[in-house]
């Protein structure tokens, strides 16, 4: 349940377009788009676990 969760939160906080911009500029790197979109790791890797992400 907390899994699900956690991907309701981070597709509530990130934006489709901005993540997939970082995506490509950082060569999918987990930890660089959590920087740049100054949200936790936990936040992109459930992002990750989505359809969406």
């Amino acid at each position: 349940m907390e899994r699900l969760i956690d991907q309701a939160v981070a597709n509530t906080l990130i934006d489709f377009d901005i993540y997939r911009y970082w995506e490509n500029e950082l060569g999918g790197h987990a930890g660089g788009i959590a920087k740049a979109l100054e949200q936790p790791l936990w936040l992109i890797e459930a992002y990750r676990r989505t359809s969406k992400g």
